[in-house]
């Protein structure tokens, strides 16, 4: 683990042993009082978690929740970020929530782009569905404990794909994962980066800060020994072709969550996923 990393869990272990992380909790709470951001504890668990019990930065990002979800419309009846709403880009596998971890602990997602095919969706409804799994990746412990590893793969993307990219979905993308959502991306691995994905970091620039952007990317290329160094072959799933051996049966996931959500009595919503505390 790098420096900061080791800090960061460092604090979080600290501020739970001692008496900080209730207080925290309250004062949250009440600092919330009068906005539209979610007030579950889980919820605000999560949100103090991935700013290190600072509750000024806490509240802001649990107002930048709220924000967001109302900028994006991604609410029903409209856009709901549900199963039933988005099955065609979940079910494409382009992108996926692993089981296993990396050798940090950190929550491994995925994204293949070159699944992004208009048949499965827009580029704002994969977008959605990504959300969800982000979701759904926060009730796992060591999500908000650890962080997020997003393993990206660039195999079939073409340039002419990248220029369909507008600068809104840049930045809905990245907005999801920075001070928008109570989940911390640890690490990035890129497969098979292309040459013009230089063109994306300038992109990125104005909207990630400099010395995160230069922290959160490793640059795998072809080698998968080097996503082995970080993520073992067993944990890697075979339908990525990235040299894992994992058999995972992603249809068989996305089966569980639908039959989750036809079983609720009340239209389902990603909030509820914070019902419940993540290891508590």
């Amino acid at each position: 683990l790098g420096g900061a990393e080791a800090k960061w869990r460092r604090i979080l272990q600290d501020a739970e042993d001692g008496p900080l992380a209730a207080e925290c909790l309250m004062g949250l709470k009440a600092a919330l009082d009068g906005t539209k951001a979610p007030t579950e504890l889980p919820f605000l668990r999560a949100c103090l978690r991935a700013k290190k019990y600072q509750t000024d930065k806490a509240r802001k990002l649990a107002v930048n929740y709220a924000g967001f979800l109302e900028k994006v419309g991604w609410q029903a009846p409209f856009k709901p970020v549900t199963v039933t709403a988005l099955e065609r880009e979940l079910r494409s596998g382009f992108n996926m929530l692993l089981p296993g971890r990396d050798r940090h602990g950190h929550v491994v997602m995925t994204q293949s782009m070159g699944l992004l095919d208009s048949k499965n969706g827009t580029l704002e409804s994969h977008q959605r569905a990504g959300y969800y799994l982000l979701h759904r990746a926060l009730q796992l412990e060591d999500a908000q404990r650890c962080g997020i590893a997003l393993v990206i793969d660039f195999r079939g993307f073409g340039f002419g794909l990248l220029r369909k990219l507008g600068r809104s979905d840049v930045s809905r993308g990245v907005a999801m994962l920075q001070d928008c959502f109570p989940a911390r991306l640890a690490v990035i691995y890129v497969l098979h980066q292309p040459m013009w994905l230089s063109v994306v970091m300038a992109m990125l620039k104005p909207l990630v800060n400099k010395a995160s952007l230069e922290q959160k990317f490793l640059l795998v290329g072809s080698d998968y020994s080097r996503l082995h160094e970080c993520i073992p072959s067993e944990r890697v799933p075979v339908a990525l072709s990235a040299g894992g051996t994992l058999e995972f049966d992603w249809g068989a996931v996305v089966d569980q969550w639908a039959a989750e959500e036809a079983k609720q009595e009340t239209p389902i919503n990603v909030r509820s996923f914070f019902d419940t505390d993540a290891g508590k």
